[in-house]
């Protein structure tokens, strides 16, 4: 994080204005409890669950409302949603509980962590929030990133890396980087994954996979 306080140093989120399509509702995210609670700016605002007690929290969202309905995510964190860099990443497309593992592949992540849970961004608070391209700043603290080169003018967002298939990588998903975002316009709902309580990984970290991606962003 050092060298993003450097001097002449972008900030994150500093990226060309990205474009949703006019048919996407909602912008999405897949993250977990364990996540909301190191998020920047965000506190559990229910007195009955400790800061760390992540399976009370997940109880409590899932509970709020049956999979797969939606709960305002000011019911049970107050503030704003953003990573350290001050910036969350999101796609048009929405994870589903039956196929969540290749959603999570197909968005460049190499795991589900413990109590997963799904994020949605009305599109109509869009205007209140800060909605870029990501570019290379913002991937500082996300290595599987590819840069989107076409010039300014034709660029509407970024794209995913699916992770499905390490021998034959492609792009998958739109993507954008969203500033800072109050959760009174957050919906939240409870995953209903198999492997909720632990998370599994998806993608080992090993040197074939940094082969495969460094060789797929020069083609790309």
């Amino acid at each position: 994080m050092e060298l993003l306080r450097k001097p002449g140093m972008n900030p994150a989120g500093a990226g060309p204005p990205a474009t949703p399509s006019p048919r996407s509702k909602y912008l999405f995210r897949l993250t977990s409890v364990g996540a909301l609670r190191n998020y920047r700016g965000l506190s559990c605002s229910l007195a009955s669950i400790g800061a760390s007690d992540d399976a009370k929290a997940f109880d409590a969202i899932r509970g709020s409302s049956p999979v797969p309905n939606w709960a305002p995510l000011s019911r049970f964190y107050t503030g704003h949603l953003s990573n350290l860099q001050e910036i969350s990443w999101w796609t048009e497309h929405e994870p589903t509980d039956a196929d969540i593992e290749r959603y999570a592949r197909d968005a460049g992540l190499q795991r589900i962590y413990a109590y997963p849970l799904v994020l949605r961004v009305p599109e109509m608070c869009l205007d209140a929030i800060s909605v870029a391209i990501p570019n290379s700043i913002d991937a500082y603290l996300s290595p599987i990133f590819l840069p989107v080169r076409l010039p300014p003018r034709k660029r509407k967002h970024g794209f995913t890396i699916s992770l499905n298939n390490l021998s034959r990588l492609r792009k998958k998903h739109s993507e954008f980087v969203l500033g800072p975002i109050d959760a009174i316009h957050i919906e939240v709902r409870g995953s209903d994954y198999a492997d909720f309580r632990t998370g599994r990984d998806l993608v080992p970290d090993t040197p074939s996979l940094w082969h495969a991606l460094t060789h797929f962003s020069y083609r790309s």
